[in-house]
């Protein structure tokens, strides 16, 4: 499904030390058409604003709950 596609590539693009400027551009040509569709777009929409939604609330917790945690060493230090 084009849409998966669309979802896997731009999860790989934000996960890259590439550039990301050229990334998008290819990822928007790539899939342009699937992006232009009405209901592909609706739901990427709003599967982005669950993933804001979530990252809000797990920031919320982050703030709320006093955990402390010791920085570990690295392997090999």
């Amino acid at each position: 499904m084009k849409v998966d596609e669309y979802r896997v590539r731009n999860f790989q693009l934000q996960q890259t030390d590439r550039d990301l400027f050229d990334e998008s551009d290819e990822v928007l040509r790539e899939f342009g058409g699937v992006l232009k569709n009405p209901l592909a777009a609706e739901y990427l929409d709003a599967e982005s604003s669950v993933c804001r939604m979530v990252q809000r609330v797990v920031n919320y917790i982050n703030k709320s709950v006093a955990v402390d945690i010791p920085e570990m060493e690295k392997p090999g230090h």
